[in-house]
């Protein structure tokens, strides 16, 4: 098995090396705002160290800083073009909190500043505990630059090797791939520490794991627009402070929203059925047709300083619902959600305002504002008819709204149930109907799913296709009922 070790060696060694430099990083005490320390330049073996060195040194400036705040973890600042993959991922373990004492260590990206290759591996590492909660704290300037690229073998020299050796080498590589969702565990076994056991979030997002391998070893994929930024829920910093809001804008933070939780993008007219009113501290948008099936509203709140938003506030309501809610019962969300998530690059939000426009004007003081206008369900289409999905609670229920000529002919009309069941976690299970004018509607078992988007409902069962006398099911198919979101009337 000539050139085995050597071939793993190169493997491990280059798998995430997109430097040539050899002088080590420099880890510094920093005053800034999101952190207090700062590793700059290539990573390479002994940083770690050097890392807990600079840490001890700064605790008592650390303690200082972070007196304020409740369990508060290390801030460390990034800028390194890569370095050392192995390095990398003991120093990530480290920053995760791998040891059982550790709070966590958040991560940033300044200003001008770049994190590339094994450097982002260490900023996805980045955790806070924070009120007994301990979750994910990575974050990024708008201004900053943040790459990541598929791992890579450097050539081997030339020579002939068994057929096992680049079975092992190839093994070699998928373990060090697999690493990079290891961070928690370390050398201590399966999720040991507090933080590795109660950790709510991803530590490398499935998508941009996937979005890593697919764009290879030599090209650079980097974190740079505000889709991306939701899709895995990073933090961003250094946005303008909007100069003003209008109807667009809440429709941006609830599709934003949107996007952040079913990991899909919507198109402009998510927001087409919707109203925004006048509130004491601000303004307050209704946009139905998001969450699950299309059955939620979308409430959101922003509260003006002057004529500028200081405070966002959204969470999703079953629509009939929504005016139930309390304002606090609303989840503070990012001002930079106001932003349309788009392809444009992240920098345009440091100078992006929103304009003030027409259609959106302030109720005048003293009046009362409209009264809501009633809820209408999410519309469906299925075989060719319209129809609209009503939930209440766990129970959900198709009902025509345009049946389709030949269904007509039938006897189904507006308003005719064709299922009734319930939905648990995404699974539906119920009634459905088969339809004939001689003998009306006749039930039949089904259960399916919801599609991960929330845009499709499939569900089997047994139709009757052939009834007796009496209308009883005397023959029976395979039936697939499948209803695709089509947005709210």
């Amino acid at each position: 098995m000539r050139g085995y070790r050597q071939l793993v060696l190169l493997l491990l060694v280059a798998t995430f090396c997109m430097v040539t430099e050899t002088e080590a990083a420099t880890i510094t005490s920093v005053h800034r705002e999101h952190c207090h320390l700062l590793l700059k330049g290539p990573i390479e073996t002994g940083d770690l160290e050097r890392l807990k060195g600079a840490e001890r040194a700064a605790e008592q400036a650390r303690r200082r800083a972070l007196q304020s705040q409740t369990d508060g973890g290390y801030g460390l600042c990034l800028d390194s073009p890569g370095g050392s993959y192995e390095e990398a991922l003991a120093i990530a373990r480290h920053v995760f909190g791998a040891s059982e004492a550790s709070t966590g260590t958040s991560t940033f990206v300044d200003r001008e500043e770049a994190c590339y290759s094994a450097c982002a591996i260490i900023w996805l590492a980045g955790t806070v505990l924070y009120e007994s909660s301990i979750n994910p704290s990575r974050a990024l300037h708008v201004l900053a630059k943040l790459g990541f690229h598929a791992p890579y073998l450097t050539e081997a020299p030339a020579g002939t090797y068994s057929g096992q050796a680049v079975v092992n080498a190839y093994q070699a590589g998928l373990a060090a791939i697999g690493k990079l969702a290891d961070i928690p565990y370390g050398k201590e076994g399966p999720y040991k520490t507090r933080i590795a056991k109660s950790y709510t979030g991803e530590i490398i997002p499935h998508g941009l794991l996937a979005e890593m391998l697919r764009h290879g070893p030599n090209e650079m994929f980097l974190v740079d627009t505000l889709a991306k930024v939701l899709l895995w829920e990073f933090r961003l910093e250094g946005f303008a402070r909007p100069q003003a809001v209008n109807r667009q804008a809440l429709c941006n933070a609830c599709t934003n929203n949107e996007m952040s939780l079913r990991k899909r993008m919507l198109d402009a007219s998510a927001c087409s059925d919707g109203r925004v009113d006048r509130t004491a501290m601000g303004y307050r948008g209704y946009f139905q047709g998001f969450g699950g099936e299309g059955t939620y509203t979308c409430v959101v709140d922003v509260r003006l300083e002057g004529n500028r938003p200081k405070e966002l506030r959204l969470e999703l309501h079953a629509t009939g619902n929504e005016q139930r809610f309390k304002p606090d019962e609303l989840y503070t969300r990012p001002l930079w959600h106001f932003y349309l998530a788009d392809d444009a690059p992240l920098s345009r939000l440091a100078t992006v305002r929103t304009p003030v426009v027409a259609g959106f004007p302030p109720t005048p003081e003293g009046t009362t504002p409209a009264p809501p206008t009633p809820p209408r369900p999410g519309m469906w289409s299925h075989n060719g008819s319209m129809l609209r999905l009503v939930a209440d609670g766990a129970r959900r229920r198709f009902y025509y709204e345009t049946p389709r000529q030949a269904i007509r002919d039938e006897g189904v009309a507006n308003g005719t149930l064709l299922f009734d069941g319930i939905r648990n976690s995404d699974s539906y299970s119920g009634t459905a109907y088969a339809f004939s004018r001689r003998c009306g509607a006749t039930p039949y078992a089904v259960t399916g799913l919801v599609s991960s988007d929330q845009r499709r409902v499939t569900l089997y069962g047994q139709a009757p296709v052939r009834l007796d006398q009496s209308c009883r099911p005397v023959g029976f198919r395979d039936d697939a009922l499948v209803f695709d979101f089509a947005g709210t009337p």
